[in-house]
């Protein structure tokens, strides 16, 4: 019996070349798109990435200020070098979200007592400038398109039959910056 006569294996080759290019030629437009917003949250300007790092630069400078003065609260210095090594630990964009919660939380104490300190005119000015900085960061995130990009692949990806080419090639919804 011949392969071209038999019109079961013919069938069943037929099949499995389609199964084979949808996967690795379907799979591979979805994963491009999961990458392409990917590069938007970590581009190295003008996205969610570099504002975090545009927080933490403010917010060690805050912190340097608190540190010269005595009077400053410790526990509130502690907790901001403590947000600032979370958000340098965080390694997913959900735990990057977390901790710049955290930090912004760690900011406002220490800025508030900073308020409330007798600071030198210089160090007055630059914890105005850091407090100034981390806050236009913050709402810069605010208006990124990432979550739009993520929320809209997330979307896609749960639909048919992207859901079934993201199982096929492991291809996982991306975390939200929220």
């Amino acid at each position: 019996m011949r392969f071209s006569e038999n019109l079961t294996i013919a069938r069943i080759v037929l099949a499995a070349a389609i199964v084979v290019s949808l996967v690795f030629g379907g799979g591979g437009a979805l994963m491009d798109k999961r990458t392409a917003a990917e590069a938007q949250f970590y581009a190295s300007s003008e996205s969610i990435s570099a504002e975090l790092n545009e927080m933490r630069s403010n917010a060690v400078v805050l912190a340097s200020i608190a540190n010269k003065y005595d009077t400053a609260d410790k526990a509130f210095i502690t907790e901001l070098n403590d947000a600032v090594a979370s958000l340098d630990s965080a390694e997913h964009i959900s735990g990057k979200h977390h901790a710049s919660l955290k930090l912004d939380s760690a900011v406002e104490n220490v800025y508030s007592n900073l308020t409330g300190l007798k600071l030198g005119d210089m160090d007055a000015q630059d914890a105005r400038y850091a407090y100034k900085n981390f806050s236009s960061a913050q709402m810069r995130i605010e208006h990124d398109g990432y979550n739009e990009l993520a929320h809209q692949f997330n979307q896609d990806l749960g639909k048919f039959p992207a859901h079934l080419l993201g199982m096929l090639r492991g291809i996982k919804p991306l975390d939200l910056f929220r």
